[in-house]
């Protein structure tokens, strides 16, 4: 059976290191039907509850820099938020307002430690 036999409405697929998994759509809040994975169609961010890793991926995309986490430990920090006027400097400092980390941008690189 190909996968997209079994994809129904409400189902993603998730793809990561050739394999795939399927998880239901992840709405943002109960009072907002705003489907967590179009939300780049508005330009904006939304996370509950992510790794940070994953957060950075949302982020690289929106802003078009590449993030590299220098300090390991911080790819598993969980966040809960949205982004969608801020800088990625307003952003980063949002962040750093929840978990304590250090940043630096050159050039197109976010280096965190």
């Amino acid at each position: 059976m190909c996968i997209r036999d079994r994809l129904k409405p409400t189902d993603k697929i998730v793809i990561k290191d050739s394999n795939y998994h399927l998880e239901k759509q992840t709405y943002y809040s109960e009072q907002d039907s705003s489907i967590m994975e179009t939300l780049w169609m508005t330009n904006k961010v939304a996370f509950r509850d992510e790794s940070f890793e994953s957060i950075a991926n949302s982020l690289s995309r929106k802003y078009g820099v590449k993030i590299i986490f220098t300090n390991n430990s911080l790819r598993d920090l969980k966040f809960s938020g949205e982004f969608e006027k801020e800088t990625l400097d307003q952003a980063l400092l949002s962040l750093q307002i929840v978990s304590p980390f250090r940043y630096k941008v050159k050039g197109n690189s976010v280096y965190l430690y």
